[in-house]
């Protein structure tokens, strides 16, 4: 009696891992159409001469080299020139 009752629990489970699986793989699909499509969308935009939204990369940027903390500023790179700056 325990193993059909314990096969009927696994066979349960089983059921709805698969109905889960397939459910995400559904709601996967469905994303990956909105997307394709708003790529799409996008890409027949720019063709059509609308250039909104575009945005610039970070080497097309005026002033690619920053840190996150702000623009990198050099120093002195001995330490003779950092007792002359500061005599």
């Amino acid at each position: 009696m325990a193993d059909n009752y314990l096969e009927k629990k696994y066979e349960e489970y089983l059921a709805r891992k698969a109905a889960a699986e397939k459910a995400r793989r559904l709601a996967w699909k469905k994303r990956m159409d909105a997307y394709r499509k708003k790529l799409a969308d996008e890409s027949s935009g720019n063709q059509a001469g609308a250039g909104t939204g575009q945005t610039m990369s970070r080497t097309d940027r005026p002033n690619a080299c920053t840190t996150k903390a702000g623009p990198v500023i050099s120093g002195p790179t001995s330490q003779e020139e950092m007792t002359a700056k500061t005599k």
